[in-house]
This record gives structure tokens, C-alpha cells and sequence, in this order.
């Protein structure tokens, strides 16, 4: 008897979970369904979302906050519609708004990456491969993925945060009254810090730039009376230059060009007389390029081209309005044409674009008649700007 009632207990404790199975099912099928539609800025996204789904139970498809284990998830949506950020949620969001910073994305992004694939390589081969310093003080002796899960930061009033660099790396401490709760050290590599190769990178750009709404140039202003003494004589026809920075290259530099007005006030050089100057400005007061069209060939991962023509003024707002600081670099200069490169680096992220120009000088004075020509390189790691002018002389 009492092995029958067993026997009928264990069909019966079976068949339940068969209905819970059955029940849960439809679940992960909308799930998975919900992951294939759903789009993402990157393939590495798309495999965050996949184990979240797949081993938690998570939605991965949409912008929102679940819990996992004692932290919170956090996936965001970027403007295109794609999520664009899974990570453990750290960093309250007062803190990203008032001191923006690459860092707090890599560091959410990062641990969850650590704490989800604990196979091959390890959690601590990849931070060996990736020269990620990580710590959480106190907790030395733990594996990895368990300090992750119990001992991740939560901000309060006590709670202080500590970002340094020093144009290779990141540095991020948290403290709790003083008390050292996780230090982390990384390079500044875009691929790092975004999770995300070259080609992927590149195959962003152009949707994004189209996407991208450029605000209304504004009129040209005059130099702020506080510049004006660094302003250095340019030669003839009251024009002057105000020396800028250079990047890596002494020919490759920020400087602008002003011509002195009857009223006294100094404004930005635009004038046919003066090409190369001129031309150098539109690229590094982008305001200065409305009316001319761009003629782009961007040349992309594996030898592939991609052409477009877009507003100057666009282009390179864009590029701004990511982080980048332009610098520019004239190598030829006669009555009909103005070549040169222009480095628009993102020190944030460790990265530039590139462009190579042809501008005809006509285009200073007939913008609608001419387009400047530009050949893109974008996402040069911050380390190849001399390979890159040598490879184009060739």
C-alpha cells in the first residue's frame, strides 16, 4: 500500500511539473520570438540578450530594468530603435547626466559580461587578455563571478566615485564612506569600451549620421575680446591667425584664421583669396560650411566602399556632436584645388576619423556649383596616424 500511494505521489509531483513546463513554454517561445526581432547596436548585444532569455528568463528585446539574482539589469535604447546598452544597473542616473563619461556603460557592461560567461576563457584569463585591473577590496579570495553577484556597489549618500585618466587608460574607484568597494582600470579602446569590432563600428556610422539632425548654423561670430591677444599677424589684408592645438603631427593642428574689420571686430576668414585658409576653417568651424555638399567615400572593413554626399555642415556637426575634436592639415594648395586630411579625434573613446579632402577653391565663393570631395576612414585606432598619411602618399 504504502509503495502504491509512493508511486502514485511521484506520476502525480510528475505530472505537475510537466503543466508547469507546458505553462511556462509559450513564455520562452515569445521570448526567444521577441529576441530575434528585436534589434541591437551590436552582435555582442544580441548575445547579452540571448543568455538573459535563454538561462533567466529575461526579456532582452526591450529598454527596460529586471532584477537578476540581488542586482538590476538595465538595457537601453538608442535612436535608431536598437538597444544599445545591457549591464548591471551601478551608476544612478544623476551621476551619468551631470559628469557624462564612457565609463559607466563599459563597467556595467563589463562585470555582467564577467558574471554571465563563466567558460572558456575564464573571467580572469579575459581580464588578463583584455589589461581590465579589477577588484573588489575585502573580497580577494572569492571567485570572481560570486563577488560580482553579491558585492556590487550601490550608491547612497555615503557613497563616493573616483574617475581618473591618463589618455590611455581609465581609472573607476567606489567608495562607501571612505571605505574602497571596487576599483577597475581599463585602456581606452573603443572595441573595449563598446563591446564591439571595427567592422561593426563602421557598419553604424552611416545610419547614424543619417539619422542625426543637425542644428541650425549659426551666423558667423566675431573672436571673444578675451582671445585677442593671442592673435599673431598672417601677412597681408588684415588677416591673422589664432594658433590652435596640434595632434601628434605639428602640421596637423586646430589653428584658425580672422580678418580685421573696419568696426574693429575680428571674424572668421572666409575669402577665395586666401584657399588654404579659408579651407581650413570650414573644417574646424563647422557653422562656416553651410550651402556645400560633401562627396564621401568612406572605405570600410575588408577593401568594401560606401559613397554618399551629405552637408558639410552635417558631417561634421555630427562628429562634434560625438566628442570629436577636428584638426586639420593642408598638403597641396594652388588657385583651383586645396588637399589635405583632417583628424577628428575622439579622445573619450580612443579613436578618430580620418578624411582626406580635394576642395576645389571655387567652392568659397560658388558653393552650389562645386563639391568637395572627402575619403573616410573611420574608427582609426588613436595609435596610426602616421601609418595612415604615409599609406595615402603611396
Amino acid at each position: 500500500m504504502d509503495g502504491k500511494l509512493k508511486h502514485s505521489t511521484s506520476n502525480i509531483l510528475r505530472a505537475g511539473a510537466w503543466r508547469v513546463l507546458l505553462l511556462c513554454l509559450p513564455l520562452v517561445v515569445a521570448l526567444q520570438a521577441a529576441a530575434q526581432t528585436a534589434r541591437f547596436a551590436c552582435n555582442n548585444l544580441q548575445r547579452l540578450a540571448a543568455t538573459l532569455q535563454e538561462e533567466h528568463n529575461m526579456d532582452g528585446s526591450r529598454p527596460h530594468k529586471a532584477r537578476l539574482g540581488q542586482n538590476t539589469v538595465v538595457l537601453t535604447q538608442d535612436s535608431l530603435g536598437q538597444i544599445d546598452h545591457i549591464g548591471f544597473h551601478i551608476f544612478p542616473d544623476y551621476i551619468v547626466g551631470e559628469n557624462p563619461s564612457p565609463v559607466y556603460r563599459f563597467v556595467e557592461r563589463y562585470l555582467l559580461e564577467l558574471y554571465l560567461y563563466p567558460e572558456l576563457p575564464t573571467p580572469e584569463q579575459r581580464l588578463k587578455e583584455d589589461k581590465v585591473t579589477l577588484r573588489f577590496p575585502g573580497h580577494e579570495g572569492e571567485p570572481l563571478r560570486q563577488t560580482i553577484a553579491n558585492h556590487l556597489p550601490r550608491f547612497d549618500s555615503q557613497t563616493s566615485l573616483i574617475v581618473l585618466t591618463d589618455n590611455n587608460r581609465y581609472s573607476v574607484s567606489i567608495y562607501e564612506a571612505g571605505k574602497p568597494l571596487l576599483s577597475i582600470r581599463f585602456p581606452i579602446r573603443y572595441e573595449l569600451l563598446w563591446g564591439m569590432n571595427k567592422k561593426g563600428a563602421e557598419a553604424r556610422f552611416y545610419p547614424t549620421l543619417m539619422f542625426y539632425r543637425p542644428p541650425k548654423p549659426a551666423s558667423a561670430v566675431p573672436l571673444p575680446q578675451t582671445e585677442l591677444s593671442r592673435l599673431v599677424s598672417a601677412g597681408a589684408d588684415s588677416c591673422f591667425v589664432l594658433p590652435g592645438e596640434s595632434y601628434q603631427i605639428e602640421s596637423v593642428n586646430s589653428d584658425l584664421f580672422y580678418r580685421l574689420q573696419p568696426d574693429g571686430r575680428y571674424f572668421p576668414l572666409i575669402d577665395n583669396r586666401w584657399p588654404e585658409a579659408s579651407i581650413r576653417n570650414l573644417f574646424l568651424l563647422p557653422d562656416l560650411a553651410q550651402g556645400i555638399t560633401a562627396s564621401v567615400t568612406q572605405r570600410l572593413y575588408s577593401r568594401r566602399t560606401q559613397t554618399f554626399d551629405i552637408p558639410l555642415h552635417s558631417l561634421l556637426s555630427f562628429c562634434q556632436s560625438t566628442g570629436c575634436q577636428p584638426y586639420v592639415g593642408i598638403e597641396t594648395a594652388d588657385a583651383d584645388y586645396v588637399t589635405g586630411t583632417v583628424v577628428l579625434l575622439n579622445p573619450a573613446f580612443g579613436y578618430f576619423h580620418q578624411l582626406y579632402f580635394r576642395a576645389p577653391t571655387g567652392i568659397l565663393s560658388s558653393p552650389k556649383q562645386h563639391k568637395l570631395e572627402l575619403e573616410l576612414y573611420a574608427y582609426v585606432p588613436t595609435h596610426n596616424i602616421k601609418n595612415l598619411f604615409y599609406e595615402h602618399k603611396k
